[in-house]
């Protein structure tokens, strides 16, 4: 069977194929666990659910806060205690938490993003630790933001511009984080069928 692999999605068409294939020959074989793989693209499993929600931490993340100027580009830490520091900061951090809140308001429902999978992202996600929830929920947070903000924050002027009041950000910012989870995300995904193959 010819595949166009030059025709837009032929070579994912392709990929999909080679899965099902594998899986139809396992199957034959024995029960696959699939389920609890934990590879991306497998069984529906993704690491950035939803992609607008993540895209609106990332845009945020890098800026220091009131409660602590360590915050590195990216809001990455090498040391757990410094990580975990910084997870309880902005579980508590008003500013951090509704510039986050209204950028997924704005955002995410572009992307029909149902409120449970916000509300879960923001339980599990959205301190940068899983352990350390938010003081607030998002309804709570989005119902306690007075007006629309105005001020845009943006990498550029991020070299020590403090995250001290509920901020936008750019479109752009916005888009070029998304689109980079989604396509790294698509990526990881073809590794997993691949590996898995």
């Amino acid at each position: 069977m010819y595949i166009g692999f030059h025709r837009p999605g032929g070579l994912l068409a392709a990929l999909g194929l080679l899965f099902i294939r594998c899986i139809d020959d396992a199957a034959a074989i024995g029960p696959v666990p699939v389920q609890n793989s934990g590879l991306a693209g497998i069984n529906g499993f993704t690491f950035y659910d939803p992609f607008c929600a993540h895209a609106c931490y990332r845009s945020f993340s890098p800026f220091p806060l009131s409660c602590t100027n360590t915050i590195e580009a990216g809001g990455h830490t090498t040391a757990d205690e410094l990580a975990h520091d910084i997870a309880l900061c902005r579980a508590s951090n008003f500013p951090f938490l509704s510039s986050i809140a209204w950028c997924v308001h704005l955002y995410c429902p572009q992307d029909a993003v149902p409120a449970s999978l916000v509300e879960k992202f923001w339980e599990t996600e959205i301190t940068g630790d899983v352990s350390v929830v938010p003081q607030w929920s998002y309804g709570e947070v989005m119902s306690n933001i007075s007006r629309p903000p105005t001020r845009v924050l943006t990498a550029e002027i991020g070299n020590g511009a403090e995250l001290n009041e509920t901020s936008l950000t750019t479109m752009a910012v916005f888009n070029v984080t998304e689109n980079t989870l989604v396509y790294f995300f698509r990526e990881t995904a073809l590794e997993s069928i691949y590996g898995y193959v």
